[in-house]
Order: C-alpha cells, then structure tokens, then sequence
C-alpha cells in the first residue's frame, strides 16, 4: 500500500487533481469556517485531526465559500484540514463504449471527423445544424478546396437551399431558376426580363408595353425612332428641325428661333417682363389683366382702361372723348366707381406736411387730382368703418369752408355726385372731420366756384354775447352792437384782406377772439360810448387745421 503521508482514508494525491488547502486551528469550539480559495461543491474534503470526514454526517459544504463541522464541532487544540479538488484531467480519449458527457465547454484542437448525422443538441456558435439545414456565421465552401476559394470543377451536384445571399454571383446564371430579385446582376449576354424592372428610382422598364420611364435623359436622341408622343418633365434643350405638336403643356425658360407660329393660347405665367428688341404684334388686340379689370387695346386702336391712364402728356391726338349721358331726357347714367380707402400721407400726397396725417387713396393712388366730365355720376365707395371714420364729401374750397351738396348723394358707403353744365369748375373732396386728407377736382362745366365781382359788403345789428363774421361772404363787414360782444370769424381764403366798422348802439363793449393778432400782442381799447364808430383792418393769414389766424391793424376811433 502507498505511504499515506499521515491520511486515513483517499488522500489528495490519489488522482490527478488541482487541490486548494487550508487549514485551521480554531481556539475554542467552533462549528463554521470560511474556506477563502472558495470550491465547487462536492468537490471538498474536510480532515479533522487527520480523519477524512463524511459529508453530510460529519459536515456540510453547500455554499461554495463556508463550510459547517457538525457533531459539536471542532475544540481548541483540534487541527482541521479542508482541501478543494477538481475533477481528473484526461490527456486522451480514444473510445466511449457509451454515452460521453461533457459539463462545460469542449475544446478540440484537431479535427473532428464524420458526417456529424447523429450530432443532436447543437445550440449555436460560428456553425450550427439541425434537421432544417445549416447555418453559420462565417463562409461555407461547397464543392470548393476551401470556404472562400474560386469554384471546383467537379461542383455539379444541386443544392437544395432557400434563400441564398451573396456579395457577388459569378456565370451566366443559365441554370438560376425562381429568382424574384438581386442587388446585382453581372452578366456576358443578353438578359431577357418578363416583368417591370427598375434601375434604382431613376429608371423603370415595362416589359409588357416596352415604356421606359426614367428622370432625365442625356444625348441627341439622334437614334429615337418611332417616338410619337412623350411625356417629358424637363429638358435642357430641344431642337426641333420640323413640326414639333404637344398635346399637353409646355413650359419654355427661353424660347430662341427665327419665327414661331401658335393656333391656340400662348400664356406667360409668373413673367416679370416680356423684352423685345423688335416689334411686337397683336392681330386681334391687347389685353392687360383680367377681363374687365385692367385694360384693352383693340385690333382698330381703341384703348380702353378701367382704372388710371398716366402719362406725363398725350400728343397727336384730334380729340379727347368721354361718354355723356342726356340727364334731361336720357336714361339715368351708371356710375363710374372709384374705391377709396386712406393710409399714412407719404412725399406723394399733394398735402403732405399739412393738416391730417392720413390722405384719401382712390384706386390706390393717393388723393389724384380728379377730372369729372358734366352728364356723368361718380360713385366714390368705402366700405362702412371708414365712411364712418374719414366721410368723403365735396367742398368749394380745400379747407372746407364751403359745403357743396347740389347733386351730392353720401350714404353710409359711399358719397355719389351728378356733374352738369352748372357745377361749379373745380370741388374739392375732403373728410368732413379731419384735414386735407383728399385733393381737387376738375368739372369741365362752365360756371367758376365764385363769381363774386368787386367788394361785398355784409352788415349786421347784434346783441348777443359772440358776434361771427363770415369771411367767406364778403369782404367789407358792418356790425351794430349793443352790449358786450366777442367778434370772430369762420371761412375766409388766405391772403383776403377785410374790414370791419364797429358802431356802438348804447354802452358798448367789444372784444376780439384769439383768431386776431394784433401789433400789441392784446386787444386794442375799444371806445364804450353810444354812438362810437371804430374801424379794424386785417389780413388772412392762415385758416384750416392750424387754426384761424388774422393779422390785424390798430383800432381807429372816429368818435
């Protein structure tokens, strides 16, 4: 029997095992210990005082890192041994009369051979088969000296697989059936396709109608034939040497030749200007805009034009003519429209600078100069808010001292006047509520806005506290006054020059508004007596939105 070497029972060395010892010498009872090299269990023995110990009876060892001495376990002065071992290696094996099974990982470094029919159980790796077929995750070489070497000729046999994928298919693919689509096909010959095929998502062959569709095409085309009809998105260019016909649209960038001839309509959409260095001819007319919105230019020369005809003059013409309707007799005239609107003045606007600081728009065009022709209605539309805000009417003058109303319809909407033989030659439109927000109009009639000849002279007899000159009404003003009275003035044109005799009737004291400026800078001292006589000259100096302002002399007393 082999030396021992002091154990009872199988020691380490009995087989060929890699052992980890550690041993303990515990100081008092003591039932768990911690083995610190850790061990599989089943695989660790325990000797106490060199007794090997049963597991199970004597100890247990279940957790892999501590184990537990039973039977009151071990007593100081005791020595205890636990050693951890590994299964036995095995150099070779060269036969298994049965099943052979292996815990963890198998590890072969030749080669193993066989057909591998009886291999069962294969759960994965770089190669894996069952009875669906064979996968790997690397090259199969079939029929091939090696897994990615060129073809064999002795590969004849046929391959029944599903799906095979490859980088790249070498032959002429005369033996490849049922193949419903490949990346690429390089191929030596003709290839005849029996269905639609597409060429990324430029190209599309139909092999049914023999269409090939494609976004653009390069070249002459000088090798087309039998084409009759396409349907071309763009082209770069297009030479044409005989008879070109499209049926649908074309859309041209620039159109170059010597003539072109078009039966139909030829529209410009989206052109910013059409520039020709030669003549341009209209056989039927002209048309700019929309029907009825714009303007027309006939086949005759007759120029019609909704809305403003411009131009710095007009030359060679026999006559200027405008429709004239017979007010008396005739039916009543249409109205021509004008639609008005207003917006901030800007450099354009005749009263730029002065009084409001919005103008009147009339078919856009701020505040025009307007010339109406007698035996027409005009019509001068706004929509309800702004008639409400800036009302549109007529005045004899432009800082509205004079209302003009003779034939003058203003509802909420619009304002509408009737031109005749007796209105007066130029009105002035403006806002009843602001100033200059419009401008003038001619009338083409034949009686002025003023008629008055010479001096006018206004008198009246007063007793109340405001006596009111019209400026507009004369130019010589008499007045009786009796009481305490303050003396202004309404309309007046600047540049007018007035007088006013003051005549007292009983004690009398008279005052002037803030309208008269005076050399002193205050009132002169009227005399209060009956019977006084006093006479002030002034001068117009400015009226309208600035407000009133009169330049006058000194007081002159004739009593």
């Amino acid at each position: 029997m082999a030396d021992r070497n002091g154990y009872i029972g199988r020691a380490p060395s009995d087989s060929s095992v890699v052992v980890a010892r550690q041993t303990f010498s515990p100081t008092g009872i003591t039932t768990d210990f911690t083995f610190a090299s850790g061990y599989t269990v089943g695989y660790l023995d325990v000797y106490l005082n060199g007794a090997k110990q049963i597991e199970g009876q004597d100890y247990n060892a279940n957790d892999s890192s501590t184990f537990e001495v039973l039977g009151g376990g071990a007593q100081s002065g005791d020595i205890l041994e636990a050693v951890a071992y590994k299964a036995f290696n095995v150099s070779n094996i060269k036969d298994a009369p049965g099943n052979f099974t292996v815990g963890n990982n198998l590890t072969v470094v030749g080669t193993i051979t066989g057909d591998g029919s009886a291999l069962t159980g294969v759960a994965g790796g770089k190669f894996s088969a069952n009875d669906t077929g064979i996968s790997t995750t690397s090259s199969v070489g079939i029929g091939t000296t090696n897994a990615t070497g060129a073809a064999d000729s002795n590969n004849t046999a046929v391959l029944n697989v599903g799906v095979v994928t490859a980088n790249f298919f070498y032959g002429n693919g005369g033996g490849l059936t049922g193949i419903a689509g490949t990346e690429n096909i390089i191929t030596g010959t003709a290839a005849t396709f029996t269905n639609v095929v597409k060429v990324g998502t430029a190209i599309t062959l139909d092999a049914t109608s023999g269409i090939i569709t494609a976004t653009s095409f390069s070249g002459s085309g000088a090798n087309l034939t039998g084409v009759t009809a396409t349907d071309v998105g763009t082209l770069g260019n297009l030479n044409v040497t005989g008879v070109g016909t499209f049926g649908g649209d074309v859309s041209v960038r620039n159109l170059t030749g010597v003539a072109a001839t078009f039966t139909g309509v030829l529209t410009y959409e989206d052109v910013a200007s059409v520039d020709s260095v030669g003549i341009v001819t209209a056989r039927g007319g002209f048309e700019i805009g929309a029907a009825g919105v714009g303007g027309t230019i006939t086949a005759v020369g007759n120029a019609q034009f909704v809305g403003f005809a411009s131009a710095t003059a007009f030359a060679g013409y026999d006559s200027l003519q405008a429709g004239y309707f017979d007010i008396v007799s005739g039916p009543t005239p249409d109205p021509v429209i004008y639609n008005v609107t207003y917006a901030s003045k800007d450099a354009t606007h005749r009263y730029f600078g002065q009084g409001s600081g919005l103008g009147y728009k009339i078919n856009g065009v701020f505040s025009p100069w307007l010339t109406l022709t007698p035996g027409r209605k005009y019509r001068f539309l706004m929509s309800s808010s702004d008639m409400s805000a800036h009302p549109f009417r007529f005045y004899k003058e432009a800082d509205k001292t004079t209302a003009y109303t003779d034939n003058v319809t203003s509802t909420s909407t619009y304002t509408e006047i009737l031109v005749t033989d007796s209105t007066p030659q130029v009105l002035h439109y403006q806002c009843s509520l602001h100033g200059y927000m419009g401008n003038g109009a001619s009338t083409l009639s034949n009686v002025a806005a003023t008629q008055t000849v010479g001096l006018s002279t206004a008198a009246a007899t007063v007793a109340g506290i405001v006596t009111t000159l019209d400026l507009s009404s004369a130019q010589d003003h008499k007045i009786t006054v009796s009481g305490i009275s303050t003396v202004t003035v309404k309309g007046g044109t600047e540049g007018e020059s007035h007088t006013v005799r003051i005549i007292n009737s009983g004690i009398t004291t008279v005052g002037f508004s803030t309208f008269f400026l005076f050399p002193s800078g205050a009132d002169p001292s009227m005399p209060t007596a009956s019977g006084a006589i006093s006479l002030i000259s002034f001068t117009v100096n400015r009226v309208g939105a600035g407000g009133t302002q009169l330049l006058a002399g000194a007081a002159l007393n004739y009593s």
